[in-house]
């Protein structure tokens, strides 16, 4: 492949819910997967073995893990065992993860389920985490992106089609 192919080579973009497959679908420079498989409520977001089989059979360039909560050495935390095993292999499949999570998110275990991040990971939270909530996922390795202003489900730019909708997120074009 020649460099200049691989310059002008979209990114790709696969996520399960469907609020973010619908902001991220109007960047250009994105190419948006989606993966089959059911779609409970109130998440909004596909799970089940059709879904784990298809993140199987692609390797985009950066996976978003929304956290429902999280704990540092322990790993995601979901409310259903579908969404446990889909995260864990949402976070294998790229080449490089990003977990999203609000400071709320950090440190609390209200559910049964557990994706373990047991991979390097970016951990992107907003401008009020706080600092001893964060260290203990340094401390585990995490690659920490805060604070992070986070954005409407659907960005003005987004809307709009205009390029840099998703700018600034590591693995991704300005």
């Amino acid at each position: 492949m020649s460099s200049e192919s691989v310059r002008q080579r979209r990114r790709v973009a696969r996520h399960h819910s469907t609020p973010a497959l619908l902001a991220l679908a109007h960047s250009p420079e994105l190419e948006v997967i989606a993966p089959g498989g059911r779609l409970p409520c109130p998440n909004e977001a596909m799970v089940g073995s059709a879904a784990k089989q298809q993140l199987r059979s692609i390797t985009p360039d950066v996976v978003f893990l929304g956290a429902d909560t999280l704990i540092a050495g322990r790993g995601l935390c979901a409310p259903t065992l579908g969404q446990a095993q889909l995260k864990h292999v949402m976070l294998y499949a790229g080449r490089t993860a990003v977990v999203l999570a609000e400071h709320s998110k950090l440190g609390a275990s209200p559910f049964p389920y557990w994706a373990p991040l047991n991979r390097p990971y970016t951990l992107a939270m907003d401008k009020q985490a706080n600092p001893a909530t964060v260290a203990p996922f340094r401390a585990d390795g995490a690659m920490l992106l805060a604070p992070v202003t986070y954005a409407p489900a659907r960005p003005a730019a987004a809307r709009a089609g205009q390029p840099g909708a998703v700018a600034g997120l590591p693995g991704l074009p300005d």
